[in-house]
């Protein structure tokens, strides 16, 4: 929603989606999860955001960075944490 470009990376054993979406191909961008037919945008705090993997747990992995060439970081999402 509210973005133009939009990439599904991971689907989860439920069916779910993840991936990344943004404003244009410049971003900035931000990770998000698709489960039916509810859609959530996530980021980490301050940061471009793509999410890659979920398992059946919900847990959510993916990667940030300042925007850019910026040195790219791993995160995990538990929740809604």
């Amino acid at each position: 929603p509210g973005s133009n470009e939009h990439y599904a990376i991971g689907i989860g054993p439920a069916g779910q989606v993840v991936g990344t979406h943004g404003p244009s191909p410049d971003g900035p961008w931000h990770a998000f999860i698709k489960n039916g037919t509810e859609y959530t945008s996530f980021d980490f705090p301050g940061m471009e955001s793509d999410a890659r993997a979920v398992n059946s747990s919900g847990q959510i992995v993916g990667v940030y960075n300042a925007g850019g060439v910026t040195t790219i970081h791993g995160f995990l999402k538990t929740g809604d944490t």
